[in-house]
């Protein structure tokens, strides 16, 4: 499944949850590090024939990012900034094949699903910012195993021809 600007969209509010549970002090340079990276993802000029493993890498990110959540001692500051550059080359990626420059600072908004996550926190509710990264990662691993299922009736517009 693809849907560039929407997968970018899911990763970004992903990284937004896992940021919730990072430092207070490395939040800010995860923020521009991941919107510098998206920028690089952007530009780079991959072939069309990595479509396919180019969303694969943004819906595991998206696992990646909302797993991070359920760490025993939080995120770590060298983790989060690699989750950053990660988070960002991967949904600029995803939206250069499918979208435009201006959908960019629109996934970026995603980020904001860092609120609700830190409320969670700071009133010691940190199971629903959980259970929101568990609905992400449960989208993430349907999106990443569709292209795979075997195709079945109906599930292509086959009756057309």
């Amino acid at each position: 499944m693809r849907g560039g600007v929407a997968a970018a969209m899911l990763l970004c509010a992903a990284f937004g949850v896992a940021l919730a549970f990072a430092p207070r002090s490395v939040r800010m340079a995860c923020f521009l590090t991941m919107a510098i990276s998206a920028i690089c993802g952007f530009a780079l000029t991959l072939p069309q024939a990595t479509v396919d493993l180019v969303f694969l890498c943004g819906w595991l990110s998206v696992i990646a990012c909302a797993a991070t959540v359920h760490l025993p001692r939080g995120l770590s500051a060298q983790l989060a900034i690699l989750l950053a550059v990660d988070a960002g080359l991967c949904s600029g990626a995803m939206i250069a094949f499918e979208g435009h420059w201006y959908h960019l600072p629109a996934a970026w908004l995603c980020m904001l699903a860092l609120v609700p996550a830190l409320l969670a926190v700071r009133w010691r509710v940190p199971v629903a910012a959980k259970v929101m990264s568990s609905w992400l990662i449960a989208i993430a691993v349907l999106a990443a195993a569709l292209p795979y299922l075997p195709v079945t009736p109906g599930y292509l517009p086959d009756h057309l021809e």
